[in-house]
Protein backbone atom coordinates (compact mmCIF):
# COMPACT_ATOMS: atom_id res chain seq x y z
CA UNK A 1 0.00 0.00 0.00
CA UNK A 2 1.32 3.42 -0.84
CA UNK A 3 1.85 5.80 2.04
CA UNK A 4 0.91 9.12 0.38
CA UNK A 5 2.79 11.15 2.97
CA UNK A 6 6.15 9.44 2.44
CA UNK A 7 8.09 10.02 -0.81
CA UNK A 8 8.88 6.72 -2.44
CA UNK A 9 11.18 5.90 -5.33
CA UNK A 10 11.17 3.01 -5.70
CA UNK A 11 7.99 2.26 -3.75
CA UNK A 12 8.18 -0.96 -1.72
CA UNK A 13 5.70 -3.78 -2.07
CA UNK A 14 2.72 -4.02 0.23
CA UNK A 15 4.01 -4.91 3.70
CA UNK A 16 3.54 -8.50 4.84
CA UNK A 17 4.14 -10.15 8.23
CA UNK A 18 6.44 -13.16 8.16
CA UNK A 19 4.65 -16.05 9.86
CA UNK A 20 6.70 -18.98 8.66
CA UNK A 21 8.10 -20.31 5.38
CA UNK A 22 4.98 -22.27 4.43
CA UNK A 23 2.60 -19.33 4.90
CA UNK A 24 5.01 -17.04 3.08
CA UNK A 25 5.16 -19.47 0.17
CA UNK A 26 1.36 -19.73 0.03
CA UNK A 27 1.10 -15.94 0.04
CA UNK A 28 3.61 -15.60 -2.79
CA UNK A 29 1.82 -18.23 -4.89
CA UNK A 30 -1.54 -16.53 -4.27
CA UNK A 31 -0.21 -13.12 -5.26
CA UNK A 32 1.30 -14.59 -8.42
CA UNK A 33 -2.02 -16.32 -9.25
CA UNK A 34 -3.97 -13.08 -8.82
CA UNK A 35 -1.51 -11.16 -10.99
CA UNK A 36 -1.63 -13.64 -13.87
CA UNK A 37 -5.41 -14.10 -13.44
CA UNK A 38 -5.79 -10.38 -14.05
CA UNK A 39 -3.12 -10.43 -16.75
CA UNK A 40 -5.31 -12.76 -18.82
CA UNK A 41 -7.59 -9.77 -19.38
CA UNK A 42 -4.84 -7.90 -21.20
CA UNK A 43 -5.40 -7.93 -24.96
CA UNK A 44 -2.38 -8.43 -27.18
CA UNK A 45 -4.18 -6.52 -29.93
CA UNK A 46 -7.37 -4.58 -30.50
CA UNK A 47 -8.83 -6.98 -33.06
CA UNK A 48 -12.63 -7.26 -32.88
CA UNK A 49 -12.79 -4.38 -30.40
CA UNK A 50 -14.01 -0.79 -30.47
CA UNK A 51 -10.93 1.35 -31.12
CA UNK A 52 -10.73 5.06 -30.20
CA UNK A 53 -7.88 7.15 -31.59
CA UNK A 54 -9.00 10.74 -31.05
CA UNK A 55 -10.38 13.27 -28.58
CA UNK A 56 -13.84 12.04 -27.67
CA UNK A 57 -16.34 11.44 -24.86
CA UNK A 58 -17.50 7.83 -24.60
CA UNK A 59 -20.58 6.57 -22.78
CA UNK A 60 -19.93 2.90 -22.03
CA UNK A 61 -22.66 0.22 -21.91
CA UNK A 62 -22.42 0.07 -18.08
CA UNK A 63 -23.13 3.84 -17.64
CA UNK A 64 -19.44 4.59 -17.08
CA UNK A 65 -17.81 7.27 -19.21
CA UNK A 66 -14.35 7.97 -20.64
CA UNK A 67 -12.96 11.27 -21.91
CA UNK A 68 -9.98 10.80 -24.22
CA UNK A 69 -7.48 13.49 -25.18
CA UNK A 70 -6.08 13.92 -28.68
CA UNK A 71 -3.67 11.23 -29.94
CA UNK A 72 -5.05 8.71 -27.44
CA UNK A 73 -5.43 5.06 -28.44
CA UNK A 74 -7.64 2.73 -26.44
CA UNK A 75 -9.94 -0.18 -27.14
CA UNK A 76 -12.57 -2.33 -25.46
CA UNK A 77 -15.00 -5.07 -26.41
CA UNK A 78 -18.42 -3.93 -27.71
CA UNK A 79 -20.10 -5.44 -24.65
CA UNK A 80 -17.25 -4.17 -22.40
CA UNK A 81 -17.64 -7.29 -20.22
CA UNK A 82 -15.37 -10.25 -20.98
CA UNK A 83 -15.97 -13.98 -20.47
CA UNK A 84 -14.84 -13.71 -16.84
CA UNK A 85 -17.42 -10.96 -16.13
CA UNK A 86 -14.80 -8.25 -15.85
CA UNK A 87 -15.07 -4.86 -17.58
CA UNK A 88 -11.79 -4.27 -19.42
CA UNK A 89 -10.33 -1.28 -21.30
CA UNK A 90 -6.89 -1.37 -22.93
CA UNK A 91 -5.06 1.98 -23.10
CA UNK A 92 -2.24 1.81 -25.65
CA UNK A 93 -1.06 5.41 -25.44
CA UNK A 94 -2.23 8.92 -24.62
CA UNK A 95 -4.44 10.14 -21.77
CA UNK A 96 -7.98 9.29 -20.69
CA UNK A 97 -10.18 10.35 -17.78
CA UNK A 98 -12.50 7.65 -16.37
CA UNK A 99 -15.75 8.00 -14.40
CA UNK A 100 -16.65 4.44 -13.47
CA UNK A 101 -20.08 3.18 -12.41
CA UNK A 102 -19.63 0.87 -9.39
CA UNK A 103 -20.57 -2.77 -9.91
CA UNK A 104 -19.08 -5.23 -7.37
CA UNK A 105 -20.07 -8.17 -9.58
CA UNK A 106 -18.04 -6.88 -12.56
CA UNK A 107 -14.64 -5.39 -11.64
CA UNK A 108 -13.37 -2.63 -13.95
CA UNK A 109 -9.77 -2.94 -15.18
CA UNK A 110 -7.61 -0.58 -17.25
CA UNK A 111 -4.56 -2.25 -18.83
CA UNK A 112 -1.63 -0.13 -20.01
CA UNK A 113 1.98 -0.54 -21.20
CA UNK A 114 1.53 -4.31 -21.22
CA UNK A 115 2.65 -4.51 -17.58
CA UNK A 116 0.33 -2.40 -15.42
CA UNK A 117 -3.28 -3.12 -14.46
CA UNK A 118 -5.45 -0.45 -12.80
CA UNK A 119 -8.26 -2.07 -10.80
CA UNK A 120 -11.09 0.37 -10.13
CA UNK A 121 -13.21 0.53 -7.00
CA UNK A 122 -15.76 3.04 -8.39
CA UNK A 123 -14.05 6.35 -8.86
CA UNK A 124 -12.87 9.22 -11.06
CA UNK A 125 -9.28 9.04 -12.23
CA UNK A 126 -6.92 9.76 -15.11
CA UNK A 127 -4.46 7.37 -16.77
CA UNK A 128 -1.72 8.56 -19.11
CA UNK A 129 0.56 6.19 -21.02
CA UNK A 130 3.79 6.83 -22.93
CA UNK A 131 4.97 3.50 -24.43
CA UNK A 132 8.09 5.07 -25.99
CA UNK A 133 9.35 6.16 -22.56
CA UNK A 134 7.76 3.20 -20.75
CA UNK A 135 6.05 5.55 -18.28
CA UNK A 136 2.45 5.58 -17.03
CA UNK A 137 0.72 7.84 -14.51
CA UNK A 138 -2.44 7.13 -12.56
CA UNK A 139 -4.03 10.22 -10.96
CA UNK A 140 -7.06 9.84 -8.69
CA UNK A 141 -9.57 12.69 -8.36
CA UNK A 142 -11.96 10.82 -6.07
CA UNK A 143 -12.49 7.24 -4.94
CA UNK A 144 -9.80 4.58 -4.93
CA UNK A 145 -7.82 2.47 -7.40
CA UNK A 146 -5.37 -0.39 -6.92
CA UNK A 147 -2.51 -0.61 -9.42
CA UNK A 148 -1.02 -4.07 -10.00
CA UNK A 149 2.55 -3.67 -11.29
CA UNK A 150 5.69 -5.77 -11.17
CA UNK A 151 4.20 -8.24 -8.67
CA UNK A 152 3.16 -5.46 -6.27
CA UNK A 153 -0.15 -3.80 -5.37
CA UNK A 154 -0.36 -0.03 -4.89
CA UNK A 155 -3.42 1.74 -3.46
CA UNK A 156 -3.82 5.24 -4.88
CA UNK A 157 -6.12 7.53 -2.91
CA UNK A 158 -7.74 10.88 -3.86
CA UNK A 159 -5.43 13.76 -4.80
CA UNK A 160 -2.49 11.39 -5.28
CA UNK A 161 -0.67 10.34 -8.42
CA UNK A 162 1.37 7.19 -9.02
CA UNK A 163 4.08 7.27 -11.69
CA UNK A 164 5.62 3.98 -12.80
CA UNK A 165 8.41 3.10 -15.20
CA UNK A 166 8.20 -0.35 -16.80
CA UNK A 167 11.81 -0.14 -17.98
CA UNK A 168 13.35 0.42 -14.53
CA UNK A 169 10.57 -0.94 -12.29
CA UNK A 170 10.68 2.29 -10.28
CA UNK A 171 7.54 3.98 -8.90
CA UNK A 172 6.85 7.36 -7.37
CA UNK A 173 3.85 8.83 -5.56
CA UNK A 174 3.08 12.52 -5.13
CA UNK A 175 0.15 14.78 -4.29
CA UNK A 176 -1.62 17.05 -6.75
CA UNK A 177 -4.64 19.36 -6.89
CA UNK A 178 -7.33 17.88 -9.19
CA UNK A 179 -8.82 21.35 -9.76
CA UNK A 180 -5.52 22.54 -11.25
CA UNK A 181 -5.00 19.62 -13.61
CA UNK A 182 -5.88 20.18 -17.26
CA UNK A 183 -7.59 16.90 -18.02
CA UNK A 184 -9.49 16.51 -21.30
CA UNK A 185 -12.83 17.69 -19.91
CA UNK A 186 -15.34 18.75 -22.59
CA UNK A 187 -17.99 21.44 -22.36
CA UNK A 188 -21.42 21.66 -23.98
CA UNK A 189 -23.44 24.87 -23.98
CA UNK A 190 -26.91 25.62 -25.38
CA UNK A 191 -28.56 29.06 -25.50
CA UNK A 192 -32.25 29.22 -26.47
CA UNK A 193 -31.65 26.17 -28.63
CA UNK A 194 -34.58 24.08 -29.91
CA UNK A 195 -34.62 20.52 -28.56
CA UNK A 196 -34.29 19.23 -32.11
CA UNK A 197 -31.00 21.12 -32.48
CA UNK A 198 -29.78 19.90 -29.08
CA UNK A 199 -30.59 16.34 -30.13
CA UNK A 200 -28.43 16.70 -33.26
CA UNK A 201 -25.53 17.96 -31.14
CA UNK A 202 -25.89 15.03 -28.74
CA UNK A 203 -26.13 12.63 -31.69
CA UNK A 204 -22.75 13.82 -32.97
CA UNK A 205 -21.06 14.15 -29.58
CA UNK A 206 -22.07 10.79 -28.12
CA UNK A 207 -22.53 8.87 -31.39
CA UNK A 208 -26.14 8.23 -30.38
CA UNK A 209 -29.49 8.21 -32.17
CA UNK A 210 -32.04 10.48 -30.47
CA UNK A 211 -35.67 10.30 -31.57
CA UNK A 212 -38.16 13.02 -30.50
CA UNK A 213 -41.72 11.71 -30.68
CA UNK A 214 -43.65 14.90 -31.47
CA UNK A 215 -43.13 18.23 -33.21
CA UNK A 216 -44.07 20.33 -30.18
CA UNK A 217 -41.17 18.84 -28.25
CA UNK A 218 -38.79 19.46 -31.14
CA UNK A 219 -39.57 23.22 -31.04
CA UNK A 220 -39.08 23.65 -27.27
CA UNK A 221 -36.09 25.87 -26.56
CA UNK A 222 -33.64 25.45 -23.70
CA UNK A 223 -30.62 27.20 -22.23
CA UNK A 224 -28.16 24.98 -20.40
CA UNK A 225 -24.45 24.49 -19.84
CA UNK A 226 -22.61 21.30 -18.96
CA UNK A 227 -18.93 20.89 -18.18
CA UNK A 228 -16.44 18.48 -16.66
CA UNK A 229 -18.02 15.31 -15.25
CA UNK A 230 -21.53 16.69 -16.02
CA UNK A 231 -20.99 15.94 -19.70
CA UNK A 232 -22.51 12.47 -19.92
CA UNK A 233 -25.47 11.54 -22.09
CA UNK A 234 -27.64 10.32 -19.21
CA UNK A 235 -26.98 13.43 -17.11
CA UNK A 236 -27.82 15.79 -19.98
CA UNK A 237 -31.00 13.89 -20.90
CA UNK A 238 -32.12 13.82 -17.26
CA UNK A 239 -31.52 17.57 -16.91
CA UNK A 240 -33.41 18.38 -20.13
CA UNK A 241 -36.39 16.22 -19.09
CA UNK A 242 -36.59 17.98 -15.71
CA UNK A 243 -36.38 21.40 -17.35
CA UNK A 244 -39.25 20.66 -19.74
CA UNK A 245 -41.50 18.93 -17.20
CA UNK A 246 -43.68 15.88 -17.91
CA UNK A 247 -41.14 14.79 -20.49
CA UNK A 248 -39.46 11.41 -20.30
CA UNK A 249 -36.79 9.56 -22.19
CA UNK A 250 -36.03 5.89 -22.74
CA UNK A 251 -32.52 4.77 -23.53
CA UNK A 252 -31.79 1.48 -25.25
CA UNK A 253 -28.04 1.40 -25.75
CA UNK A 254 -27.15 4.20 -28.16
CA UNK A 255 -30.82 4.83 -29.12
CA UNK A 256 -32.78 7.39 -27.08
CA UNK A 257 -36.51 8.08 -27.40
CA UNK A 258 -37.86 11.34 -25.93
CA UNK A 259 -41.62 11.59 -25.42
CA UNK A 260 -44.24 13.38 -23.34
CA UNK A 261 -45.85 16.81 -23.30
CA UNK A 262 -43.82 19.83 -22.14
CA UNK A 263 -45.35 21.97 -19.36
CA UNK A 264 -44.41 25.19 -21.13
CA UNK A 265 -45.41 25.84 -24.77
CA UNK A 266 -42.86 25.72 -27.55
CA UNK A 267 -41.68 29.05 -28.95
Amino acid sequence: MINPHTPAEPTPAVSRIAVGPLVALIGAVLLTFIFFWLKDDRAASCDNKIVVTQERLLDLPDASSIITSAATELCYAPTLVNKDRRRVVNLQRGSAYFEIAPDPTKPFLVNTLGDAIVEVKGTGFNVSSDPEQGIARVSVAHGLVVVHFDGQDFEVTPEHQLTLNVNTGKTRVETFDPDRVSWPFPRLSFKNAPLEEIARTLDNHFHATIIIKNDELKRCTLTAEFENEQVTLDNILHTLALALGKVHYERRGSVVIIHGKPERPAQ
